[in-house]
């Protein structure tokens, strides 16, 4: 009957584990998937499809799938991104046929939105815009304290010790 007991338990430690796992590191995200950066396709329906979440020092690669001329600019407003509005002082990022670009999101942008658009004529109206959430920086960029309760090492401590004992007593319970 004890044996029984023996699958639940490893699923349980399982579970514990891959609740103390999350993201420590920067992440690299390729706008559009396998779409790239183009026109006619709808990025901000695929950040949201990807639950996408930027954190200031990921990395944004816009690439050109389909061989023509692309641009990447970030406008800093709301309403110039709804309208298209590409006049101010726009920093230009060209995207030669066939290349990438990449980008990584700088501290400036915590805690706002980032608002890229391509500045080809017509391209923004044409949907090729993305607008996201920049949360702040994962905190194990920064070396972690001892007493700071998200520090990777002890969560690893509490994780195995609680693996170990776990299958140390569904052993004993099995013989």
């Amino acid at each position: 009957m004890a044996s029984t007991y023996v699958p639940l338990l490893y699923l349980l430690v399982a579970v514990l584990l891959m609740s103390v796992a999350h993201r420590t590191e920067s992440a690299v995200v390729v706008v559009g998937g396998s779409k790239g950066w183009t026109t006619g396709f709808d990025y901000n329906a695929w950040a949201s499809s990807q639950n996408l979440q930027l954190r200031v020092g990921d990395t944004l690669v816009f690439s050109d799938p389909d061989q023509s001329y692309h641009t990447v600019s970030l406008l800093d407003s709301a309403d110039a991104f709804q309208r298209c509005t590409l006049g101010g002082s726009l920093t230009v990022h060209p995207i030669l046929a066939g290349n990438n670009y990449s980008m990584t999101i700088p501290a400036s942008l915590e805690s706002k939105t980032l608002y890229a658009v391509c500045t080809v004529p017509g391209h923004c109206t044409e949907g090729q815009k993305m607008k996201a959430a920049v949360l702040p920086a994962l905190k194990a960029a920064i070396p972690p304290t001892a007493s700071d309760p998200n520090n990777a090492d002890l969560n690893r401590y509490i994780c195995w010790t609680t693996a170990i004992l776990l299958f140390a007593v569904s052993f004993w319970n099995s013989s």
